[in-house]
């Protein structure tokens, strides 16, 4: 069975996010869901953005692409989540907001109702500045002991040198 053809506004998404970052791999998966609604899925780098799949993506009035998770068809709004800010970096937090939808536009107009406290997962350049770091803290955990072991071994062996030539070259009284 022939996947069914992108929206024009999850064109106009992806569109968006190309041109913000065009090197991050971005794609839609489209998949059919138990109830027999066509879903949509954001992918960066093959890995999908979020967990949930939506009815539809969009871009909202601050240029961020919302997921649409349902739509009210009497009053022309449907409520989304925020999946990538307008710079095209993957929300960290999930905000909930209510579009009104035109078929006119490409873009709907939105307001915030709402933030939750789920925190979505480490992008690959956050993965990378943290193993960084962690090579810095290590390198220089290593560093420390080699200083720690080149003063033992000063302890160990240089004191004793240093008394032994004492006693053989200091005056007796």
């Amino acid at each position: 069975m022939a996947p069914s053809p992108i929206s024009s506004s999850t064109k106009a998404a992806l569109r968006h996010l190309k041109d913000v970052r065009p090197h991050d791999g971005w794609a839609i998966e489209q998949s059919t869901s138990a109830s027999g609604n066509k879903t949509v899925r954001l992918l960066r780098r093959t890995i999908p953005v979020s967990e949930s799949n939506y009815l539809d993506l969009t871009l909202t009035a601050d240029r961020c692409v919302a997921g649409i998770v349902n739509r009210s068809a009497a009053m022309g709004k449907a409520r989304a989540e925020i999946i990538v800010e307008a710079n095209g970096s993957p929300c960290r937090t999930t905000r909930r907001v209510m579009i009104e939808e035109s078929s006119s536009s490409n873009t709907a107009r939105g307001s915030t109702t709402g933030t939750g406290g789920e925190v979505s997962l480490l992008s690959d350049e956050d993965n990378q500045q943290l193993l960084i770091y962690a090579f810095f803290a290590i390198s220089a955990a290593v560093g420390i002991r080699l200083i720690f072991e080149a003063m033992f071994m000063v302890y160990i062996f240089v004191l004793p040198a240093l008394y032994f030539y004492c006693l053989q070259n200091c005056p007796t009284i």
